[in-house]
Formats: C-alpha cells, sequence, structure tokens
C-alpha cells in the first residue's frame, strides 16, 4: 500500500482552495505596499536603485544577472535574513537555496482577489511556456533527442 503523503492529487480548474495551500497566518494577511511596490518594479529600476545604493556594484554585470534564465533549475529561488554585525552593519544574507515554490505557502496576495496568488503566476510564466515547448518538441519527434534536460524519469523519447 502506498504512503498517502506521496499521492498526486490533481487540481481541477474551478477547485482551487487556497486554505490548503496557504500557512493559516498568511491567509488573511496583507502585503505591505513597499513590497507590493517592489515586486512590480522592472529590472533597470531595481538595478538604478541598488547602484545607487551600492555605488562599488557594476550595473552592467547586475543586469546580467538578473537576466540569467537558468537551464534547468527554473524554479529556484533562496531564503535571505536581514542580519546585523556587531558594528551595527545590516545586511541580507542567503541562507538556502530551494528548488520548488514552497514559499508561496507564506506570501500574502498581492490583490485580495487573486486567491490562486503566486501559484497561478508560476503556472502561467513557467509551466505553460514549458508545456508549450515540449508539445512542440513532439510534434517533431526527431528533435526529441535534442531536449538537453533527461526526461528518461518521465517516459520521453530520446
Amino acid at each position: 500500500m502506498s504512503d498517502p503523503s506521496h499521492t498526486i492529487k490533481v487540481i481541477q480548474p474551478g477547485t482551487f482552495a487556497n486554505h490548503q495551500h496557504w500557512y493559516p497566518k498568511a491567509l488573511n494577511a496583507a502585503i505591505h505596499p513597499m513590497i507590493n511596490f517592489f515586486l512590480h518594479l522592472d529590472n533597470q529600476l531595481i538595478i538604478d536603485r541598488y547602484c545607487h545604493l551600492h555605488p562599488m556594484v557594476k550595473s552592467k554585470r547586475l543586469k546580467e544577472i538578473l537576466a540569467y534564465q537558468p537551464e534547468y533549475y527554473r524554479w529556484a529561488g533562496a531564503d535571505l535574513i536581514n542580519v546585523t554585525n556587531a558594528r551595527g552593519r545590516r545586511q541580507m544574507v542567503v541562507i538556502e537555496n530551494n528548488s520548488c515554490p514552497s514559499g508561496q505557502k507564506s506570501m500574502p496576495l498581492p490583490l485580495d482577489h487573486m486567491e490562486q496568488g503566486g501559484y497561478r503566476d508560476l503556472m502561467e510564466k513557467v509551466l505553460s511556456r514549458f508545456a508549450k515547448r515540449i508539445k512542440s518538441l513532439l510534434m517533431q519527434p526527431w528533435r526529441c533527442c535534442m531536449i538537453k534536460t533527461s526526461w528518461r524519469t518521465v517516459g520521453m523519447r530520446q
């Protein structure tokens, strides 16, 4: 008998229940206006502001970093913690890298009426684009072997 915690559950359209996907504390939390503003900035404005605060940073290099598109680790993220050293210097420190969008469970909704929050963004911006790419490759069987990701684990032809 299989472990029920390892069972795959398909979420059909119209059946998403946010209380099953968010931590209780985040369900009724409001996103801070400054955080919401920052999340909607374009990369160039982030670069300009960061370089203004940190003049030793090369804006061209920061632009390259922000434009980077991982080939295999698309959902990568990191957890940050705000720290202060003994001299009072404050900075953000990366404490862990993630391989899934689990941070969505504790992220307040940017707009109250968008109950799927970041999960919907993830599906629309990442998974659907990837699915279209795979579909187009499957329509051209001779190109399946050209996919750089290893698909043996999901049974795709090589």
